[in-house]
């Protein structure tokens, strides 16, 4: 959900009904479903996109010509779908207007399933999208290492795409959050089970969050892993005054870089690390 220029809401997900508030009908399994509300969240309009198969939104954001972008991903090959699939699930960006009218939309993949994560604007007009790849041809000119990469795009305003890049080893490696830096590059948090490849600092455990900083052309810069010898993750992560990072996930680990204890299954968890990525 975000915020609109008018002081209204916009929200973003996905529907499998055909009725009710879902006034624009469904062609498929799951479209993605757009809803508008006005200050006091009453529904201005609502709109649906997708074809026969399965069309999902993950993010949505404003544009700098105050429309919107969201991105997602789409096993569709019809309906709203007019940039075809190459596979069985393809990363799917709508660029919408604010009365929620299509003004292209673009998917990118290969033959293999291929997810969008998150979507940021970037300093030149365009978009960073993040996602999961298990493909190794299409667009995916990087190559693949794993079960799944973590899978980053940047499109230009009209979703061409400029370059793309696959980051991870040959197990399974996701990118959850994306933030821009001070110098221009950008920083990923997510989590890896990766002990080879691009996890430079190997991996604790079952699952260990995972963080990347690549420069504005998606050069890897550096990356690390952080947690215990169970499971943990980052979901979000945001600049701070000094220059580093704050990240929030969730650990059930309670030793390695879980110095405060766990008190249950899984403990929310945040930590901060230098602009480095030191611990």
């Amino acid at each position: 959900m975000i915020t609109t220029s008018d002081g209204g809401y916009l929200i973003s997900g996905y529907t499998s009904s055909n009725n009710g508030d879902i006034t624009d009908g469904n062609n498929g399994s799951n479209a993605v479903f757009v809803i508008k509300l006005d200050n006091t969240g009453q529904i201005e309009w609502n709109k649906t996109y997708g074809g026969t198969g399965d069309d999902r939104s993950t993010n949505l954001i404003t544009t700098s010509d105050g429309d919107y972008l969201i991105s997602g991903y789409t096993s569709s090959n019809n309906g709203d779908i007019t940039d075809g699939n190459n596979g069985s699930n393809d990363v799917f960006v709508i660029k919408l207007d604010n009365t929620g009218q299509i003004e292209w939309n673009k998917t990118y993949g290969g033959t293999g399933d291929d997810r969008s994560t998150n979507l940021i604007t970037t300093s030149d007009g365009g978009y960073l999208i993040s996602g999961i790849t298990a493909s190794k041809d299409g667009d995916i000119t990087d190559g693949n290492k794993g079960l799944y990469d973590a899978w980053i795009l940047k499109i230009d305003s009209s979703g061409i795409l400029n370059w793309n890049k696959t980051y991870g080893g040959t197990g399974d490696d996701s990118p959850i959050d994306l933030i821009t830096t001070s110098d221009g590059g950008y920083l990923i948090g997510g989590v890896t089970n990766s002990n080879d490849g691009d996890i430079a600092g190997g991996n604790k455990g079952l699952y260990d969050a995972w963080i990347l900083k690549i420069d504005s052309s998606g050069i890897l810069n550096w990356n690390k892993t952080y947690g215990g010898s169970s499971s943990d993750r980052s979901t979000n992560l945001i600049t701070i005054s000094d220059g580093g990072y704050l990240i929030s996930g969730i650990t059930n680990s309670n030793d390695g870089d879980i110095t405060d204890g766990n008190n249950g299954s899984y403990d929310s968890w945040l930590f901060t690390i230098d602009k480095n990525g030191n611990y």
